[in-house]
């Protein structure tokens, strides 16, 4: 899948890149500074989406950063940034191989940057991610679901109820 393939399956809405506090401390090959300078947009500084970059001078950019650029005079009267290209492949060799953390508290689970963009992992698979109780509306970790509605669901005759309507 392509990286314009994986953005339009993305259930995140993208605007401003990825915030760099997401990077992993420690557990990516490339240092985190290099990472952060050589993966961030000129405009909103995150770790870019939808990359490109100044043919001219290299700056990177998140696509939806560029458009709303395009709409500016700065870009109608001036020749900067006006000659882009796709991100070279040193550039995307470095984002295959960053490593981003999960946003969810108390996951430990290492994310791609496909993986990260897809959201499978924060959205669908991660036992840390909140969900809310049916029966007392309470926010839980998925991890605690089975023992929350054995033990302290407020509301646990609710789901009996539903049963036998």
């Amino acid at each position: 899948m392509t990286e314009i393939d994986l953005l339009e399956h993305s259930p995140f809405n993208f605007y401003h890149g990825i915030n760099p506090k997401r990077l992993l401390k420690g557990r990516n090959t490339i240092c985190r500074n290099n990472l952060i300078k050589n993966l961030s947009c000129v405009f909103c500084h995150n770790v870019v989406v939808q990359g490109k970059e100044c043919a001219d001078s290299e700056d990177n950019f998140c696509e939806p950063c560029y458009k709303k650029y395009q709409e500016t005079d700065a870009y109608k009267y001036s020749n900067k940034y006006k000659n882009m290209k796709p991100l070279n492949k040193i550039k995307l060799e470095m984002l295959i191989n960053v490593r981003f953390k999960c946003n969810n508290t108390g996951c430990k689970h290492e994310l791609t940057y496909d993986e990260l963009i897809l959201g499978t992992h924060e959205l669908d698979e991660c036992m840390f991610m909140k969900i809310i109780c049916e029966n007392c509306g309470a926010k839980i970790p998925k991890w605690d679901k089975l023992r929350h509605d054995a033990l302290d669901c407020s509301n646990p005759m609710a789901d009996q109820k539903k049963k036998l309507d």
